[in-house]
């Protein structure tokens, strides 16, 4: 809650899980993991964790993307968010908090009343994942990343206050995986896997997070599905498409009420 309190966040509410069926990454995932290692000795499922994915700021879309085919490459992952693993989090908060702040972003810089009213970030998603770290490392500090890239192209890992800001699998040439620590609280973690195929999209869950009431964003967080307005936007779309359109509800009621605004102001005019 702590994480959240700036938001006037109380609690979440989950309102939906889908299992994801998808077997050509269920088979390559099997198939990555008996390379490395002997699966009739029950001892590697030690290292097996369900870790979370949320959306990116960075990457628009990629949650759905990896549902359908699956992370990245490593080298993709440096190119677009700088590092180079697929990166993983047992902290809800961790997963989703770059959406929310980028949400915030986007509200202050929105000239539209309605948008910043609602606080469109109220609604979210993460995938959970199912992993195998296989032989895992906390990162390192500034003094050995650089140490341990010297002899290699790549650039300077350092961030403006000295901290690795890039996990790299060259950096990690021994390794599967690293972790790094929230400092505020040791046990929310983040994951970095180089092995993208070891990352395995098992559920979306769905959820609303409750707003402290008489705050801004408390109608638009208690919005569900279920609501007279929800379901009047639903019901304007395709049946066959309803059910996957629910996540956007929200989004849907609010371009609805930004369109009345508009026809208000034309017949002002």
């Amino acid at each position: 809650k702590e994480d959240f309190a700036a938001y006037d966040v109380t609690g979440l509410r989950v309102t939906r899980v889908t299992r994801i069926h998808n077997r050509f990454l269920r088979n390559r995932f099997e198939a990555a993991l008996e390379s490395m290692v002997d699966v009739s000795d029950s001892s590697y499922k030690r290292s097996l964790e369900y870790l979370f994915f949320g959306d990116c700021p960075m990457m628009p879309g990629e949650l759905q993307r990896a549902t359908e085919d699956g992370f990245r490459h490593p080298h993709e992952y440096a190119a677009l968010t700088s590092d180079g693993a697929v990166c993983l989090s047992n902290s809800v908060s961790l997963s989703d908090l770059p959406r929310i702040q980028m949400r915030q972003e986007q509200m202050k810089n929105s000239k539209s009343s309605t948008y910043r009213s609602h606080k469109a970030w109220a609604t979210g998603q993460v995938l959970v994942t199912k992993v195998f770290l296989g032989k895992s490392v906390q990162e390192m500090n500034v003094v050995a990343a650089r140490r341990a890239i010297k002899d290699s192209p790549l650039k300077d890992t350092s961030g403006p206050k000295g901290e690795p800001i890039r996990i790299l699998p060259e950096m990690y040439p021994e390794h599967n995986s690293v972790f790094r620590m929230k400092p505020s609280d040791p046990k929310q973690r983040l994951w970095f896997v180089f092995n993208h195929a070891l990352v395995l999209p098992e559920y979306i869950v769905e959820f609303e997070y409750d707003v402290k009431p008489g705050s801004s964003g408390e109608n638009f967080a208690s919005q569900s599905t279920t609501d007279a307005r929800a379901q009047a936007e639903l019901e304007k779309l395709e049946f066959d498409i309803r059910q996957i359109s629910r996540p956007i509800v929200p989004f849907l009621v609010y371009a609805s009420e930004v369109q009345k605004e508009r026809e208000k102001e034309k017949e002002k005019e």
